[in-house]
């Protein structure tokens, strides 16, 4: 059990590492922020597996929607962001500003 947990803490801090240190391309945020959701649902499952909390498990499918709904809302950006531009230059993303 403590493996399991070491592994998602150490997934975590890959996660947050790579949100800080990726400052030019979307696609790489948007994976390092996925490893940083997904490593949260592993260590509540954990823990939850650990003190016998159900409760625990409703936190986990609330963070697997959040997940799931950030990725779609940053492709979709993405998306529209390319076909504006023709490129994914991060620099220029305050161009998207209205």
């Amino acid at each position: 059990m403590s493996s399991s947990l070491s592994l998602g803490l150490s997934l975590f801090m890959l996660g947050f590492f790579g949100i800080f240190v990726t400052t030019k391309h979307f696609i790489m945020l948007l994976m390092a922020l996925e490893v940083v959701l997904l490593s949260l649902n592993l260590i509540s499952v954990l823990l939850s597996l650990m003190y016998a909390d159900l409760t625990m498990h409703l936190f986990f499918l609330i963070i697997l929607a959040l997940a799931a709904a950030e990725s779609v809302l940053g492709l979709s950006i993405i998306v529209i962001y390319y076909r504006l531009k023709g490129s994914l230059n991060i620099n220029l993303v305050n161009l998207l500003k209205g």
